[in-house]
């Protein structure tokens, strides 16, 4: 038998509607963040296990990226092309790239893989 560890996940959109249709597919121990409030912990030094972070706050992080290197699983959630968004990161084996517009059912696909729930390859990963 195995057991699952507990994952620090976290949920990060800016966007208060979108937040509030993710709070409600995701995981009930799922932290729901916006920008600020995640911005504030990646300062201070907590790391997420498991993140879904929209692709313009993945943009906006900087310099403050290399601080999601020991994230196990990295969903991005994004309107943006492929190109737009950072290589070396969104280039990792552990990320995910769900494109907006999405329906709920690609979401809560994309939530079980995040959280290792469903490991049945939901998504490839990224290939330019």
């Amino acid at each position: 038998m195995v057991t699952r560890l507990p994952l620090r996940v976290w949920i990060v959109e800016p966007h208060d509607d979108l937040r509030t249709m993710l709070g409600e597919v995701a995981p009930p121990d799922a932290e729901v963040l916006d920008e600020a409030d995640f911005t504030r912990r990646i300062e201070s030094g907590s790391r997420p296990d498991a993140l879904l972070i929209d692709g313009s706050t993945l943009l906006r992080l900087d310099g403050e990226r290399p601080a999601l290197d020991g994230t196990l699983r990295t969903l991005v959630v994004t309107g943006r092309p492929a190109d737009d968004l950072p290589g070396p990161y969104l280039d990792r084996p552990s990320v995910r790239l769900l494109r907006k517009p999405f329906e709920i059912d690609e979401v809560e696909r994309g939530l079980a893989w995040l959280t290792g729930s469903d490991d049945d390859g939901w998504a490839e990963p990224l290939t330019r």
